[in-house]
């Protein structure tokens, strides 16, 4: 039996998804800085990386960058062959009603894959099963707050927090089909190095360890447009599945 631990009202979400993802674009407000690629391939590939402030490589979802599940190609490395998306509102914005509604609707995303297109073109690629559990958390928390009144999260102040909450027993504990996908509220501004969320940026995964348990996670900044949202959560938590350490599918 499947159990729920919601703070916040929950209803199932719906909708299924073509297999070729294109995030809305959106015209730039500021001319970019240059994206440094850990991995050799160009920019706007699946498998794009960024250098954190630590030198670690993270995964990035970017604006306009279209991911076709059928077009990729395995390079040995390891999957998620059954992955269950753990839901994570961080940020005291999440409170506020408007935004709360939004929860539910983000929390199945994966979910609701199963029995989709895209379901069936990551059962070709090893899934052997979407775990259909929706399991999602509010926790507030406090970061430096910048002049402007947003507070600015890096992706090592996402490990702590996270740490902080296995350590804690406030979330789940971590295993190899876990995927933490923490949700920023709209005073969050997420940060990988000099790079900006929503503005070099929509979504990016990543992984660390802690006590011999690897903690995958994917990290979305506040997106308003709801359409636009779920369509980066879906290609970000996909990209984590098939290329969780950056040498699966991509």
């Amino acid at each position: 039996m499947t159990r729920y631990f919601v703070l916040g009202p929950l209803i199932l979400a719906g909708g299924l998804f073509a297999s070729t993802l294109v995030i809305a674009q959106e015209p730039a407000q500021h001319k970019s800085h240059a994206l440094v690629v850990a991995s050799g391939r160009q920019t706007g590939e699946e498998d794009s990386a960024v250098f954190d402030d630590d030198g670690g490589r993270v995964f990035i979802i970017t604006r306009g960058q279209t991911r076709d599940i059928s077009s990729l190609r395995f390079h040995g490395g390891e999957i998620i062959s059954q992955p269950r998306q753990v839901s994570i509102f961080l940020g005291a914005d999440w409170s506020d009603p408007q935004t709360r509604s939004r929860e539910a609707r983000l929390s199945g995303v994966l979910a609701g894959l199963d029995n989709s297109t895209e379901g069936a073109e990551l059962g070709k690629r090893g899934v052997t099963r979407i775990e259909p559990s929706q399991i999602q958390y509010e926790q507030p928390w406090q970061f430096e707050q910048e002049s402007g009144g947003d507070q600015a999260v890096s992706d090592l102040q996402i490990q702590r927090v996270l740490s902080s909450l296995v350590d804690d027993r406030r979330i789940v504990s971590p295993d190899t089909d876990t995927i933490y996908t923490v949700f920023l509220s709209p005073e969050l501004k997420s940060t990988l190095g000099a790079l900006l969320g929503r503005k070099h940026y929509l979504a990016y995964h990543n992984f660390f360890h802690i006590e011999g348990a690897q903690i995958r996670y994917v990290v979305v900044p506040f997106e308003p447009n709801k359409k636009v949202s779920r369509s980066v959560v879906t290609q970000a938590l996909i990209q984590a599945i098939l290329n969780p350490t950056g040498n699966g599918w991509y």
